[in-house]
């Protein structure tokens, strides 16, 4: 194995030409740059500080200001941002949201400043629409940063399914893509329609429930919290306890887990990543486990069939029955798998295993 002494940013940040941030220490001063599969470094090694490389782009940090770089290493925006929204990647719509001078706007991904920071709050685009906020109300823009709903709501989530949940005067209800009220503005809480059942959750005196989109209650208000259906399944707790509900709902895995990765995708492709008792593991559908509940930490989704699992400070690899093809006794650090290989560290030193374990 190579061995060179660095940083790496975070866990998982090959991207799909296995570009990734990386760190040293240069004079006394702890800088970033971008690195190939090679360890050969992209561009120059100078930024304070970087965020997550994916998709092509990354986020990097200079001189307390925030710019766009790609795989080249080339700077596509000005570095001349305070921040960058709160997730790490663009939208679906392609845009990310900046700060500048405590106001918000847009960029796409080449850098070109689409909508100029002038909002005190911003949503990400979905569905063609941004949820913005100005003088303390909540209004929505298009992508051509036409101001397009007014601006008036309290608080949003953004549209889904052609609805958005909507806060007006400290209650929740839904508006459609013209802006008109389509569900009425009476719920303590609520949350998007699903993109495939057309279910939506909501709260009424303490307790969630279910409506269609006629705003009928399908699902009576009875639990404590719940999450989005995925794959014919919704999250609900009950008595300080998660199980799962289908569509009817029926209880169809009982209550009995911690909690889960990410509570608005539960489900995908048939696994959900489960705690129980501080224990992470994996269960499809039916509620059988797949990868036993008896890890520390787990990546958030199976890419290739494999997982990475974490235990006792290390990380391993396991496959989608659970077995562990690198078992995890002796990687700090296991990145993202890139043409069949996959940058790992022990410690400071590293080098690439393939997808059974190898070490080349």
């Amino acid at each position: 194995m190579k061995i060179f002494i660095l940083n790496f940013l975070l866990l998982g940040a090959i991207s799909a030409q296995a570009q990734h941030f990386t760190s040293q220490t240069v004079n006394g001063k702890l800088l970033w740059g971008l690195e190939d599969e090679n360890g050969k470094i992209i561009g120059l090694m100078k930024y304070n500080d970087a965020k997550l490389f994916k998709n092509g782009y990354g986020q990097v940090l200079l001189n307390g200001k925030w710019g766009l770089i790609d795989s080249l290493g080339k700077e596509t925006t000005a570095l001349k941002y305070d921040k960058f929204y709160h997730s790490d990647f663009a939208d679906s719509e392609g845009f990310w949201a900046v700060m500048l001078d405590n106001k918000w706007g847009f960029i796409d991904k080449k850098g070109k400043e689409i909508i100029s920071p002038q909002y005190e709050d911003v949503r990400k685009f979905s569905e063609g629409f941004a949820a913005v906020k100005k003088n303390g109300k909540f209004g929505f823009i298009n992508t051509a940063g036409k101001e397009v709903i007014p601006f008036q709501y309290d608080n949003t989530f953004g549209f889904s399914r052609g609805w958005a949940s909507i806060q007006f005067n400290g209650k929740w209800g839904f508006i459609d893509q013209s802006g008109k009220e389509v569900i009425p503005f009476k719920y303590e809480n609520s949350g998007g329609f699903s993109t495939k059942n057309g279910l939506a959750a909501v709260q009424l005196d303490g307790k969630w429930g279910f409506i269609d989109k006629t705003g009928k209650l399908n699902i009576n208000f009875q639990y404590d919290n719940v999450g989005f259906f995925n794959d014919g399944l919704a999250c609900v707790k009950s008595n300080g306890k998660w199980g799962f509900i289908n569509e009817k709902g029926e209880l169809v895995i009982p209550y009995q887990y911690d909690g889960f990765y990410d509570m608005a995708h539960i489900f995908k492709d048939g696994l959900c990543r489960v705690s129980r008792n501080k224990k992470w593991g994996v269960i499809d559908i039916k509620g059988k486990e797949i990868i036993p509940l008896k890890y520390d930490d787990m990546s958030y989704e199976m890419k290739d069939g494999l997982m990475k699992v974490k235990l006792g400070g290390v990380w391993g690899i396991v496959d989608k029955t659970g077995k562990e093809i690198v078992p995890p006794t002796k990687y700090t650090i296991i990145n993202d798998f890139s043409d069949g290989l996959a940058l790992v560290y022990i410690g400071a030193k590293y080098g690439f295993i393939d997808k059974t374990g190898k070490i080349l």
